[in-house]
């Protein structure tokens, strides 16, 4: 497993930021069939190959994934593109 971190300033209010991470969470569960739950700010992400955390600061959203080595390059651009267009600076 491969472990990639997540650091992504962002101008969004709290719930601002929750809900977009929440509309996200929901995304990825329809699309790769990852399961999450809620605990507060942080939203615990569970699937085949694939196990993180994301938590919601202010202004900030921080977190881990763990995924396949093979699969880092990949998920680590994809999650650029998506917090940069999804929370932006």
């Amino acid at each position: 497993m491969a472990k990639i971190n997540i650091s992504h300033k962002h101008s969004l209010n709290r719930d601002e930021a929750r809900a977009k991470l929440e509309k996200l969470v929901d995304q990825l569960e329809q699309k790769y069939k990852i399961s999450y739950d809620w605990s507060g700010d942080d939203v615990n992400l569970k699937g085949t190959g694939v196990k993180g955390k994301l938590s919601i600061g202010e202004g900030k959203l921080e977190g881990f994934v763990d995924v396949p080595f093979f699969l880092k390059g990949k998920v680590e651009k994809a999650l650029a593109e998506r917090m940069g267009k999804e929370f932006p600076a």
